[in-house]
């Protein structure tokens, strides 16, 4: 078992260490002024978000852009609160509400609604609980100066709901998601991104068909899209590594809400194309399966003790070593002890939502997802 683990572990490394070699590659833009501004759709899908959504679109109409080339649109999916009244005493944001009473019927049906409404060529999704910075369309704007891109995939970073381990652990592990996803999508080796900070061409959206042959899934309005214009434009998807350019989330205030969430996540797993990506997956998932059962198995034969915490230790610095790089440009405060603490529940819950998660239910949004 622990020469198993032993190769299991070499081959997780190697692949960590092409995610950070890939993420120091990708350079960090900041934004100028464009001599040909372009034209933006910000699509926002929201379901009973009375609490956050004015804060937004505060946000949004604060924006460093012109405010002459930027079009709100927020897609009510079905909201049972305050929402559709708070959206309307902003005259300037328009506003689809479904016709039917439960809703578009998911993410995917909202953000296909508001694009055969956009007026604009390009389009920025977001989500309604989240916040950009001043700077989010001014950046985004010149680094498509810079590049020719039909789809750009854009830095998301965490809001703590609070404090304690459950926020710790939330932020230690996004900051090495983003780490993948930027060396992913920036190397173009695979489809990672957040729907929450996402921009594309309409006609490209169309061109591939939108939602179409991943629609039954109702997740992967970002990742399995992200993915279908990589097949199509595989020179044209880039990742916006850029602190001006950053939208903040809010992270899962109780346990039980960030495995809902992450079920969803999981849920479209199933549906990933990419071969490396699938790679990636599955042997960071059978890693910390038989890390956690070696460790485990000391009790009983204690000489393996050193070697199990050496795996464990160089497996944490590895990871370490991409989670600081990513929190230094984000600006973000990490401490490798509190890190450290937290290595054994990171490896339990990516165990547990890999081997659980997958064709649960889940609730989101006030609606349970088959």
């Amino acid at each position: 078992m622990l020469s198993l683990t032993l190769f299991l572990f070499l081959v997780y490394i190697l692949l960590l260490a092409n995610y950070t070699y890939q993420w120091s590659r990708v350079p960090i833009s900041l934004p100028t002024i464009s001599k040909q501004q372009r034209r933006f759709t910000v699509l926002i899908p929201a379901r009973n978000e009375e609490n956050n959504i004015a804060t937004l679109l505060e946000a949004l109409q604060g924006q460093s852009y012109p405010r002459n080339l930027i079009e709100i649109i927020v897609l009510d999916d079905g909201s049972a609160d305050q929402t559709p009244t708070i959206v309307q005493q902003y005259p300037s944001v328009k506003l689809i509400r479904s016709n039917n009473q439960e809703g578009f019927g998911g993410k995917k049906q909202a953000i296909e609604a508001g694009i055969r409404s956009a007026r604009h060529e390009w389009i920025l999704t977001t989500d309604a609980d989240s916040l950009p910075t001043p700077d989010w369309i001014a950046t985004l704007d010149s680094f498509l100066e810079r590049k020719e891109m039909v789809c750009v995939v854009g830095p998301v970073s965490m809001i703590p709901s609070g404090s304690g381990v459950l926020q710790a652990f939330q932020r230690y592990d996004h900051l090495m998601f983003q780490g993948i996803t930027g060396g992913a999508v920036g190397s173009g080796q695979h489809a990672l991104g957040n729907g929450a900070n996402l921009c594309y061409q309409k006609d490209a959206f169309e061109s591939v068909g939108g939602f179409q042959g991943i629609d039954q899934l109702a997740s992967g309005d970002d990742v399995l899209l992200i993915e279908k214009f990589m097949n199509r434009y595989p020179e044209q998807v880039d990742f916006l590594k850029s602190p001006p350019a950053l939208v903040k989330t809010p992270s899962c205030p109780t346990w039980k809400s960030l495995w809902q969430q992450r079920v969803r996540w999981v849920s479209k797993a199933g549906s990933y194309q990419n071969k490396q990506l699938l790679f990636t997956q599955w042997t960071t998932g059978l890693f910390n399966v038989v890390l956690l059962t070696n460790t485990l198995a000391c009790f009983i034969w204690p000489s393996e003790c050193k070697a199990v915490l050496a795996i464990w230790g160089f497996k944490s610095i590895t990871e370490w070593l991409l989670i600081r790089s990513v929190a230094t440009v984000y600006q973000e405060r990490v401490f490798f002890l509190l890190f450290l603490l937290l290595q054994p529940i990171h490896a339990g819950y990516l165990v547990a939502v890999g081997l659980l998660g997958r064709g649960r239910t889940y609730a989101w949004k006030g609606r349970t997802v088959r």
